[in-house]
């Protein structure tokens, strides 16, 4: 039961965070999730993330891609990236290539820099999933990713996306679908 209410809630914070658009054909929800980039930049980060919030995995990283070209100083452009190499949660772990490129990523993040504290925050949270992924088992990796999305979500109390994120890793189904697949059974859920 605990586990469908933080569900509920993350459902009702991404459609508080969310309206429907139309652009290029696409029906995606609008995310609300500034970052210090270029205009044109921040237009294309809104996109990666509204098809992130889709489970649009292949496009997700071309998305981001694209926000680097416009703002070749967008240090969130190679967050966002490496986010999208996380790939679907219930099927990790994800691969050692995954995990360098991850890494890759967030290096090049690091590497630009973040013009806010926010952004900073993000990035440094994220590297705690990749950052020595070929020595650190996967689920102490994901752990630590998770405590700093917590703190991110009580650092910005406004920050949706920072509040979907935190209770997206803190619902256990990622716990629960990669103790499943570590141990070869199917995963269960609260409420299946």
């Amino acid at each position: 039961m605990k586990t469908y209410l933080r569900n509920a809630l993350l459902v009702a914070l991404l459609v508080v965070g969310c309206t429907q658009v139309y652009a290029q054909g696409e029906r995606l929800g609008e995310v609300n999730f500034p970052v210090s980039c270029n205009p044109e930049a921040q237009k294309l980060f809104q996109r990666a993330a509204a098809l992130y919030h889709s489970f649009d995995w292949p496009r997700v990283t071309k998305a981001f891609q694209s926000v680097f070209e416009a703002d070749p100083q967008c240090g969130m452009a190679w967050w966002g990236i490496a986010l999208a190499t996380l790939d679907n949660p219930f099927v990790w772990p994800i691969s050692a290539k995954q995990v360098a490129d991850g890494w890759s990523a967030i290096e090049k993040a690091k590497a630009i820099g973040a013009a806010t504290q926010r952004e900073r925050d993000y990035i440094a949270a994220l590297e705690l999933f990749y950052k020595d992924g070929d020595r650190i088992p996967h689920r102490e990796r994901a752990l630590a990713y998770e405590k700093a999305m917590e703190k991110i979500a009580k650092a910005y109390t406004n920050d949706v996306e920072a509040q979907a994120q935190a209770h997206c890793m803190k619902t256990n189904d990622f716990h629960r679908a990669y103790e499943a697949f570590a141990n070869k059974r199917k995963p269960e859920f609260e409420g299946d």
